[in-house]
């Protein structure tokens, strides 16, 4: 292309061009002093006019005006070249940016004060996420996990941790994300309660410790595994008989070779562990013959079962009180966060939907429907995991046990009286008890009997509704 036809392609002649350059520029990977030194080339007055952090680096009047030869030695050969590139053209050129180079390119427009640098780095890094697996978005957030001083005005961070906190954390290799990740990404996702966590709480200390374990051997990953029951199976364990312990004097010379091997890689990321969001059966007959966890905050998380019969959720962040969006009857709306389900306005049968997240094992439950617009008959209950028609109404199917305004129990496609009516601004709280399988309900805070005895032992907060019908799920506090 002719000279001067293009003001960026004309700059672009001089990248990294000794000819066209004042300043030599060394990073953290540059080899000073070796032949073949790394250096990259630029043009002070270039630098300086297109930032302004350059600017008061370069013109200060200090030793850096006068030097030809300035170093980054926490910014990468690579992200300097990139930054370079957009100081230069405004832009950067196709194949610039790589998953190898997106984090410490996005750190180097962080650090030089380059905003829409930083979105055109975010656009690139979100396109990767979409495409790659969870472990390569937990690789690229251990990187930045390293790099960055704070991540709440990190939007690379926290798209990063988004991906990987809704994925459940057994799905991801251990050696994926390292320490830093692990500390940040468990301290904010514990702070905020407003997203989403794919992961119980025993589900995140059981991965901590075999990521813990992976750091020593694999025979350590497999002794813990076997400690340490998959997610999935630990109501089996916890709804039975506690195991015989044994005689506490006795050692076990394998857990007392990696206890303080564990315990040291633990240290800093277990006080992001929320123990209260454990069942106590799990603390004491798992957890705590491990003796990996302080017993102080085993002590607290057992006080506060002591004094609070109800487990509200296993886990931290958005509760699990929201309706499924991909298990609703085919004329029902979900709102955007997932809080109300609605009847479309022509619908006159009844159809159902369910929360995102099922209740198993043990321990009390309680949560609010709110009935903010009433229909014919609205029903508020549950329904089982499998064999769930949502199309229809859940009272007439085996599957299903819900309680109607007009004061009946519904199950089985059998009515009976149970309590009191309730309409348009009721609050229907259930009350599930899933030791001894009952379920009961409260209409505006008066609570009625049990109403079934039999309840299995995987359910779903559920709902039928039709038009004009519009039911609020939310928390009982």
């Amino acid at each position: 292309m002719t000279r001067g036809s293009s003001l960026a392609n004309d700059l672009r002649l001089a990248l990294n061009n000794p000819r066209y350059s004042d300043l030599k520029i060394l990073c953290e990977d540059s080899k000073a002093g070796e032949e073949g030194e790394q250096v990259l080339y630029a043009s002070k007055m270039i630098l300086a006019i297109r930032s302004e952090m350059l600017d008061r680096l370069l013109y200060n009047g200090m030793k850096e005006t006068s030097q030809d030869e300035i170093t980054f030695p926490t910014i990468k050969l690579a992200a300097m070249q990139v930054i370079l590139e957009f100081l230069y053209t405004g832009s950067i050129s196709d194949g610039a940016l790589t998953i190898d180079n997106v984090m410490e390119s996005y750190h180097a427009a962080d650090y030089f004060t380059l905003p829409d640098l930083q979105e055109t780095i975010l656009a690139f890094a979100q396109k990767i996420i979409q495409e790659s697996d969870v472990d390569m978005a937990a690789s690229l957030l251990s990187v930045i996990a390293q790099k960055m001083t704070s991540s709440n005005d990190n939007k690379l961070f926290k798209l990063l941790s988004k991906r990987v906190a809704t994925t459940p954390l057994d799905s991801i290799s251990y050696n994926q994300l390292n320490s830093s990740a692990l500390e940040v990404l468990l301290q904010q996702t514990l702070d905020d309660k407003q997203e989403y966590f794919a992961t119980t709480e025993y589900g995140v200390i059981r991965y901590l410790v075999l990521w813990a374990a992976n750091q020593i051997s694999p025979d350590a990953v497999t002794y813990f595994n076997t400690s340490l029951p998959p997610p999935n199976t630990i109501d089996q364990v916890i709804s039975k008989s506690a195991p015989e312990r044994g005689d506490e004097d006795e050692i076990d010379p394998q857990l007392t070779q990696y206890q303080p091997l564990i315990i040291k890689s633990l240290s800093p990321i277990i006080r992001h562990v929320d123990f209260r969001l454990i069942h106590a059966d799990i603390l004491a007959n798992v957890i705590e013959p491990l003796q990996i966890v302080p017993a102080d905050k085993l002590l607290k998380a057992y006080r506060f079962h002591s004094i609070n019969q109800v487990l509200r959720s296993t886990k931290r962040g958005i509760p699990f009180f929201r309706w499924d969006q991909s298990a609703i009857g085919p004329n029902l709306i979900v709102s955007k966060d997932g809080t109300v389900v609605e009847a479309s306005p022509s619908l006159g049968i009844h159809e159902s939907a369910r929360a995102t997240e099922p209740i198993s094992g043990t321990g009390n439950y309680e949560w609010d429907v709110v009935i903010e617009e009433n229909c014919g008959y609205a029903w508020v209950g549950l329904c089982a995991a499998e064999g769930v028609n949502l199309a229809v109404f859940l009272g007439g199917q085996a599957t299903g046990w819900v309680m109607g305004s007009s004061g009946s129990a519904y199950h089985g496609n059998m009515a009976t009286p149970y309590g009191s009516i309730f309409d348009k601004g009721s609050t229907v709280t259930v009350h599930l008890d899933m030791t001894n399988r009952t379920v009961a309900f409260s209409i505006d805070g008066v609570r009625q009997p049990i109403a079934w005895t039999d309840i299995p032992s995987k359910v779903y907060p559920a709902v039928s509704l039709n038009a004009p019908g519009r039911f609020r799920i939310k928390p009982h506090v």
